[in-house]
């Protein structure tokens, strides 16, 4: 194969979907220096410029048509593309993408996918229905399989693996005390605060919180943007709680040194779970979607499962609590990291065995 389109979650600001892109498109050409790569974007200009392929605005259906056409495979990035939590509009989107190709006979590959939650009846039927019609699927959690169970999928190769960005590197300690270097602080302890809006967890819960994170005079909190839709949410509760927020980071290094000089990260974003994971730095997932969940029960990361019960000040407790265990407490998903790399690294075992 020589012609590639890939879709997925790219050119929003997502920290964590642009890095998976830069990494899929890297073993693409790895695996064929010729590939012709074409990414669906909703921005074509900054995707073109960072990672070197041609890209097609989401919105411009004419010309993805006309990639899919001089294409040889489709392939659906790693994120979690086939859900309807947030709207069931995407979902249709990308269903009409894979149906697309399967009408000019071109081979499809979803990789590294999380799927669901789909919970609306028609989003179901649409899903068993698209993803019975593609040729190869990798998922990167056991909860993944249980949906695709659930919608009766059956027909294409499925194979369990993990979240693709485990493969990367650890960065060593002195690329992290340069980051660090303007934060010196006279706190022991710091924590790293990954949030977004949901449900009940909107702005004062959120500043509650934080404040009573801040009660501990041996603690200095950050907060650590990792989306571009999370920056006014954590703006608004750095300036209103004189709480330093670092900057929104374009490259996946730049967040790894940022995590790798904390002593816990709290997330409610999948892939500062990972970047903590990978820096070997204690993390407590805050589960405000199913691919958190999955991600904590396939490794030992412990979680927060919130509900409309609770309270601000028992989810700092917890936070603080687990901050001052032991550190054999803290991490008992040590043992099991490189086991899970391993199974990452099969997603590109995989795709080259797709390609050639």
């Amino acid at each position: 194969m020589n012609g590639f389109v890939i879709f997925g979650y790219y050119g929003r600001g997502n920290l964590g979907d642009e890095t998976n892109l830069r990494e899929l498109v890297a073993v693409i050409r790895a695996t064929n220096p010729e590939a012709k790569i074409t990414v669906i974007s909703a921005n074509p200009v900054q995707t073109t410029h960072r990672y070197h392929v041609n890209a097609v605005a989401k919105v411009y259906f004419v010309d993805i048509a006309f990639a899919i056409w001089h294409a040889d495979a489709l392939i659906g990035g790693g994120g979690s593309l086939f859900q309807d939590k947030t709207s069931l509009r995407s979902l249709l989107y990308y269903s009409f993408l894979v149906l697309l190709a399967k009408l000019l006979h071109k081979r499809i590959m979803m990789y590294g996918q999380g799927i669901g939650p789909i919970r609306s009846r028609v989003g179901r039927i649409i899903s068993c229905f698209v993803l019975s019609k593609v040729h190869l699927i990798t998922v990167r959690d056991r909860l993944s399989i249980i949906a695709l169970a659930e919608l009766g999928v059956r027909q294409p190769e499925i194979f369990i693996t993990a979240e693709p960005l485990l493969i990367l590197k650890e960065l060593q300690q002195p690329f992290i005390n340069h980051y660090w270097r303007e934060h010196q602080d006279a706190k022991r302890l710091r924590i790293g605060l990954i949030v977004q809006k949901n449900g009940f967890m909107q702005k004062k819960f959120w500043s509650q919180l934080l404040e009573c994170i801040s009660w501990d005079q041996n603690i200095e909190p950050y907060l650590i943007p990792t989306d571009l839709k999370d920056l006014a949410l954590l703006a608004d509760l750095s300036a209103s709680l004189n709480i330093t927020m670092l900057p929104l980071e374009e490259e996946w290094e730049e967040l790894q040194k940022a995590i790798g000089g904390l002593d816990l990260v709290v997330s409610t974003r999948l892939h500062g779970l990972v970047a903590a994971v990978v820096q070997n730095i204690s993390c407590l997932g805050v589960s405000v979607d199913p691919k958190i969940e999955g991600f904590c029960l396939q490794l030992g990361v412990p979680f927060l499962r919130p509900t409309s019960k609770m309270e601000w000040l028992s989810a700092g407790n917890r936070i603080l609590s687990f901050l001052y265990q032991p550190l054999t407490e803290q991490k008992p998903w040590g043992a099991q990291v490189d086991f899970w790399r391993v199974r990452a690294l099969e997603n590109q075992f995989i795709l080259k065995k797709f390609i050639t």
